[in-house]
């Protein structure tokens, strides 16, 4: 199997697959793995992707099904808070038993 043309789609197109990548996410982290996973996924299949033709579309409809995927299944990324009660809680309460002992 030849990567040529892959190699050329990637170097020629990886700008334009970061952008839609970082519209699914919201983060540039995610939206690069999101693009890595997408275009690993394709190179075993990617001459009858080009055979095709334009392979722009198809490579980005397996981006949006792998967000989606990932999404459905819990996966869910980037970075959430623990919410904590924190209600009548005094932040300082340590560090004045601290100077009382």
């Amino acid at each position: 199997m030849t990567t040529a043309g892959f190699d050329d789609f990637v170097r020629l197109r990886s700008h334009e697959l970061r952008r839609v990548a970082y519209l699914l996410t919201g983060n540039l982290a995610d939206a690069d793995d999101l693009v890595q996973t997408a275009l690993v996924k394709l190179l075993p299949r990617w001459t009858r992707v080009e055979r095709a033709g334009d392979p722009l579309p198809y490579v980005v409809t397996v981006m949006v099904n792998t967000r989606r995927t990932l999404w459905r299944v819990g996966g869910r990324t980037g970075a959430v808070a623990e919410v904590t009660d924190t209600a009548g809680h005094d932040p300082y309460d340590a560090a004045d038993t601290r100077s009382a002992l």
